[in-house]
């Protein structure tokens, strides 16, 4: 049965190729797994698609880390007896007047 979509591939290449099994080539792109230049293909698309991965886990780590730094340093402003940056006088945001 032919598909249009490229979504799961990954995961139905490692178990549908093989000698018994079904072959699998995308008209669109010119990659037929039977083939040796194929595979490579498929290998290189695999290891970008692991590395995009891998390199988006980095950043959500970097970024909350960086969230958990900012918080500690408005924490240990706070318990010096000062106000967290973007706070007025009145305990409200900055831009909004203190009176009433």
């Amino acid at each position: 049965m032919p598909q249009t979509k490229r979504a799961g591939f990954g995961r139905s290449v490692t178990r549908n190729t093989g000698p018994d099994k079904v072959n699998f080539v995308s008209l669109r792109d010119g990659i037929d797994l039977a083939t040796p230049a194929g595979r490579l293909i498929a290998n290189v698309l695999a290891s970008v698609a692991a590395y995009e991965t891998e390199v988006r886990g980095e950043r959500i780590a970097a970024g909350k880390a960086t969230k958990a730094a900012k918080a500690a340093r408005i924490e240990a402003i706070v318990k010096a007896g000062g106000r967290p940056p973007g706070v007025n006088k009145g305990g409200r945001p900055k831009g909004i007047p203190c009176g009433s």
